[in-house]
This record gives structure tokens, sequence and C-alpha cells, in this order.
């Protein structure tokens, strides 16, 4: 069983202003989004930093509907 750690994305920063990235998604689309800036990120520039934890989290964030 997979629990979620909500310290799962630490090791991902943005490369602009090192702000905290955070999920996000739309309804077609899902994302890195930084905390500071708003910069938006592509999830598959951060894998090597994220874990097992990352996707369970991504299956339970809520969709930005179109």
């Amino acid at each position: 069983m997979i629990r979620f750690d909500p310290h799962s994305l630490e090791r991902a920063a943005c490369p602009r202003c090192q702000g905290k990235l955070a999920p996000a998604r739309t309804c077609a689309r899902a994302y890195l989004r930084c905390a500071d800036c708003g910069r938006r990120e592509e999830i598959t520039d951060h894998v090597p930093e994220l874990d097992d934890d990352f996707e369970e989290q991504m299956a339970n964030l809520p969709l930005d509907r179109c």
C-alpha cells in the first residue's frame, strides 16, 4: 500500500526562483506549478526528484475543469 507523504516534492524546485513546486492539472494536462512565481514545469523534467508517493498525490488532485 502506498501512503501519501506530503513531503514527496521537497527535492523538486523551480529552476527560475528555486520556489516549491506543487502538482496541478487541467482537464487535459498535469504539470508542476511554482508556488512563488507561478511558472509551469513539465512533470517529466523532474522525474528523478519524484517518488512513488507522487503518483498517489496526482491521483487525488482535483481537476480544473475546462
